[in-house]
């Protein structure tokens, strides 16, 4: 939980222009023991011992380390300034062990079996400005204070005095002032205390360190219930000069933070798993860790690191006040939501934001809303693939500084346009170890943008659009532009044929995995290298060449076919309807009458428009209905309920001999009226027989006329409606006639 920072590392640095404190010499991390035996041994005073001799100019160099040494070798030259005797079988220091060497300035004691050491055996050393015992396990940290005494007389600048304390022999370590006192009035700047066992601290035990103390480490201890607020129960604020306090790997196991000491104490594992199946919360915004607020911290802290913490759940708003903050690192943890926002007040010094590694699978929206000044965001090592997926705010709209973002590893199968659309100043950008199969970002307003790392995806090529802009900035960089592109799937199809052109005459460097093969449209492999070979990329350009001319043929014969196939489809469109629904009465138990007009129910269908049908049902049926004793079928009145338009349509026309056509403006425009004379046609040319009787009832200018009443206005086969009622007495006997 973060509400106590229960740190399994937390590392507050206050970095200055001077971090890298010197003492005058590379000796702070020892001797190069390869140079020391290619180096001649001529110069030295005093040769006849096992040790390995290096005059310099300011001392010589004494290196007995690895020798299985019990004791301090006496008789060493007397400008030794340097002496190295690690890792050997020393169990005791005297008060006479290093007698006569004045002139020392760096001794290394580490790794040794030191059980005892005696008061004020280095008091003498005037010079001396670098002390390392550091794995002495048997020594205790109590006993400290002997290996201290007298320092004040010293030049004392770094002390190393890690692991002296092993927990197999002894009880976890309480730190007090007398431990650290012999320090107060030194001018030391280094201290290291790491993996001491130390579990608890005297109330302000830290203002007994000397205030010309820089870094202070105490790695690898039991300090796992430490708050952020108790850094000032414990004094902090008295060291005016500390720029760094290290308090690492607080909850590790002490066999395996050896073994992390003695390989590589800043050594990172990448935990992250692309396979690993993603549960999200249902309310994102929701998170149950408190607020962290170091209003009260009145201290230069430029730099924040709580790297593999331990912490989980997630980030709420932690705000840090008035410090000017230049670099925050909380990866390696297990913070899965990031709520916040984090908020550093006016000064927006914050330009570095390391939360990699933390299985995070949601940014809230305000998380980054306060700070604009981050230039570097390291988020590799996460699960954001659903959070940068959503069509919503960019989460990065804020940060218009960003010139280098890291999202390697973090499950993404795509990227949205909108999540850089503010990052004009972007210069590197890394997606690697992600699903992605397409870049599909705009980066037009990426002008300064140099380096693209798309390795371990699954990209086959790259859009026009990437290529152009890339080319653009490397005229621009004078060519210092490149692109990442190994273990992806790159093809070498006719599709890539401009994407592989592209890469070997472009400025922009293209880094591929050259051992890997690609498959060619015939499935003919080729390594990729091969493509450097101008012949190779020839050939490649005349294969595609003539596909493209195939395709092209292809394409046209078939383009040319389909649209013979859609004219003889429009042109039999009616036909085709016709048969259709035939196909379909058939079906339903329809069976195709012989001709004879005894077989019909109706003696005819009337097909008439809406406006018509007064004259239809008051004149017409008078006539051939209660007269004459016909039969006829009309739409409103003989259609089957519940039976489709169309198939009512061709049923009736089917079961009735003949089929009047109520010829008007109005039926012109009815497109049901349309239908059924197409149908009505159609039925005469497939039955062989006259169907379509044309009933004239308002003259309609020819131009008006479709192609099939036309037809039957040149054969004559149309019935007008007379003028003068002394005529309709003949019109009805013809139309009677016409349908018998």
């Amino acid at each position: 939980m973060l509400s106590h920072i229960t740190f399994c590392v937390f590392i507050l640095c206050f970095y200055t222009a001077h971090y890298g404190l010197r003492t005058g010499f590379e000796l702070e991390k020892g001797l190069n023991d390869q140079q020391l035996r290619n180096t001649d041994v001529g110069n030295c005073d005093y040769v006849d011992l096992p040790c390995t001799c290096v005059n310099r100019s300011l001392g010589a160099v004494m290196n007995c380390s690895g020798l299985e040494l019990t004791s301090v070798p006496k008789d060493l030259p007397r400008n030794t300034a340097y002496l190295l005797l690690k890792n050997n079988s020393f169990t005791k220091i005297t008060s006479d062990s290093f007698i006569g060497l004045k002139e020392l300035i760096h001794l290394d004691l580490s790794y040794n079996n030191i059980s005892s050491f005696a008061e004020g055996a280095l008091s003498h050393l005037k010079n001396l400005t670098f002390l390392d015992i550091t794995m002495n396990e048997f020594l205790q940290f109590k006993y400290l204070r002997n290996v201290t005494y007298g320092f004040y007389k010293t030049s004392i600048n770094t002390l190393k005095a890690s692991f002296l304390h092993s927990p197999k022999h002894f009880p976890s370590t309480t730190v007090v002032k007398e431990d650290l006192q012999n320090l107060w009035n030194t001018t030391l700047e280094k201290l290291y205390l790491d993996g001491n066992q130390i579990q608890l601290l005297q109330r302000n035990v830290l203002s007994s360190l000397p205030k010309t103390l820089k870094f202070l480490s105490v790695k690898g201890n039991d300090l796992g219930n430490l708050r952020i607020q108790d850094l000032t129960i414990f004094g902090i604020l008295a060291l005016g000069s500390l720029t760094c306090i290290d308090i690492s790997f607080q909850c590790n196991d002490y066999k395996l933070l050896k073994q992390e000491y003695l390989i590589n104490s800043n050594a990172r594992q990448h935990k992250h798993n692309l396979g690993s199946t993603l549960v999200f919360d249902n309310d994102s915004e929701v998170c149950h860790a408190p607020d962290i607020s170091l209003e009260n911290f009145n201290l230069n802290l430029t730099q924040i690191i709580a790297r593999h913490a331990g912490l989980s759940q997630c980030i709420s708003k932690w705000n840090f006040g008035k410090l000017h903050l230049e670099y925050i690192d909380v990866s390696q943890n297990n913070l899965m939501k990031w709520i916040g926002p984090l908020s550093i007040g006016s000064s927006q010094s914050l330009t570095h934001v390391d939360l990699s590694d933390n299985n995070c699978h949601y940014i809230g929206p305000a998380f980054f809303r306060n700070i604009t000044s981050i230039e570097t965001l390291d988020l590799h090592g996460n699960m954001l693939g659903a959070t940068l997926n959503y069509k919503s705010e960019s989460k990065f709209e804020k940060l218009i500084n960003l010139y280098r973002v890291n999202l390697s590893l973090n499950g993404l199968d795509f990227i949205g346009d909108n999540v850089f659309k503010t990052q004009y100043k972007l210069q590197i950008l890394n997606i690697s170890g992600n699903n992605l199969k397409a870049l599909n970002i705009s980066i037009s307003h990426m002008p300064m943008l140099r380096n693209i790392d798309l390795s371990y995806n699954q990209i086959a090529d790259l859009p026009t659009h990437i290529m152009h802009q890339l080319d653009q900035n490397a005229d621009r960089f004078q060519g210092n532009v490149s692109v990442f592109l190994m273990k992806n799937p790159i093809q070498c199809t006719c599709k890539q044929l401009e994407f592989w052109k592209w890469m070997y005459s472009s400025k922009v460097v293209v880094y591929l995995s050259e051992n890997e093969t690609c498959k060619h449209e015939n499935d003919s492999t080729i390594y990729m290298r091969m493509f450097r070979n101008p012949g190779v990329m020839k050939q490649y350009s005349d294969m595609c060449r003539s596909h493209v001319i195939l395709y092209v043929s292809i394409g046209l014969v078939t383009w040319l076919l389909m649209l013979i196939l859609v004219v003889i489809l429009y042109a039999k469109r009616w036909e085709l309807r016709y048969r259709w629904y035939i196909y379909r009465l058939r079906r339903k138990g329809y069976t195709p009458l012989d001709g004879s007009r005894y077989d019909y129910e109706f003696d005819a269908f009337v097909s008439y428009a809406e406006k018509d049908a007064d004259f239809v049902k008051t004149k017409m049926i008078t006539k051939l209905e209660t007269e004459y004793g016909c039969h006829l079928c009309l739409h409103e009145r003989d259609f089957r309920v519940g039976e489709k338009i169309a198939s009512n349509i061709i049923s009736a026309i089917h079961n009735s001999n003949k089929t009047i056509v109520v010829l008007s403006p109005e039926y012109l425009n009815s497109n049901w009226c349309k239908y059924e004379l197409h149908m009505a046609n159609e039925e005469e040319h497939h039955q062989d027989r006259k169907v379509v009787v044309l009933l004239v009832l308002e003259q309609v200018k020819k131009r008006d006329l479709p192609a099939e009443v036309l037809e039957h206005y040149r054969t004559n086969t149309y019935i007008e409606l007379p003028e003068h009622e002394d005529n309709m007495d003949t019109f009805w006997d013809a139309l009677r006639e016409s349908i018998s």
